[in-house]
């Protein structure tokens, strides 16, 4: 394996530069003069040519032993020229954090990311944006965007998505619940007073034929009243004259039985 393939130590470029000053001396001075100290210019290396091993650390060779340079020089140059190869990545990565509202890349994530995490990182933000932009059109989103605090991850920003989504459509469906609710109550009321109006006239038809009975009763009892106070005029007449019949009858006997007394 070659360091050109940029694998990651862990180690931070200061911290490899500290970690390989302790190892500076004269001889990196001379090295410099005769154009061997790539430490300072990491450039002068071809590192397409330098193995490392799996966890990044490069492997010093037999040039490195004869001009003095120890294996924390070489990985500090190194790592100098792993973070000049991936700074154009670097920048276009801190540029999209930063639109989303998000800090930089610190410097020991650039020293553990692979070329593929920088390239996963870039895919991870963009669609981020994308679902951050979404969130931020939704009523409440913003909200629910604050709520996640800095530096949300995508499935944290999924998951305010799919919640505000959810929060939408239960108040969408407490409003209509509440609509025919309302109808509802709206429609029995309205039954209720329509039942309500055919007691009461129901009521007033009962009240009035009732009315109605009353004053009938009351004239067919005036009329059988006046029929009865007729008849027993009619009788009384009656009765005087046949009284007054019978009087005279009596006083018509008399005067003949009178007649005959006095012809004797």
């Amino acid at each position: 394996m070659y360091a050109s393939d940029l694998t990651p130590s862990g180690q931070t470029v200061g911290q490899a530069i500290t970690a390989a000053s302790p190892h500076r001396n004269l001889q990196d001075d001379i090295n410099w003069w005769l154009g061997q100290d790539f430490q300072s210019d990491p450039s002068r290396e071809d590192w397409s040519q330098r193995r490392r091993d799996a966890d990044g650390k490069i492997k010093t060779t037999l040039w490195d032993n004869i001009f003095g340079r120890d294996q924390t020089e070489v990985q500090a140059a190194y790592e100098r020229y792993r973070y000049g190869e991936l700074e154009p990545e670097i920048k276009a990565l801190n540029a999209q954090a930063s639109a989303l509202g998000r800090g930089p890349l610190t410097e020991q994530e650039i020293a553990s990311m692979t070329p593929e995490d920088f390239a996963q990182r870039g895919a991870t933000l963009t669609q981020s944006g994308e679902v951050q932009g979404a969130l931020l059109t939704m009523p409440g989103g913003r909200e629910a965007l604050t709520a996640l605090g800095d530096n949300p991850t995508l499935q944290e920003l999924q998951g305010a998505v799919a919640q505000t989504t959810q929060t939408r459509k239960d108040k969408d469906v407490k409003a209509q619940q509440t609509r025919e609710d309302t109808v509802t109550e709206s429609g029995r009321k309205f039954q209720v007073d329509v039942a309500n109006q055919q007691l009461e006239a129901g009521q007033e038809r009962l009240l009035a034929q009732l009315e109605f009975q009353r004053q009938d009763n009351k004239s067919r009892n005036d009329l059988q009243m006046m029929q009865m106070d007729y008849n027993n005029r009619r009788d009384d007449r009656r009765d005087r004259r046949d009284r007054r019949q019978d009087t005279l009858a009596m006083i018509t006997a008399g005067l003949s039985n009178l007649g005959k007394a006095f012809a004797y």
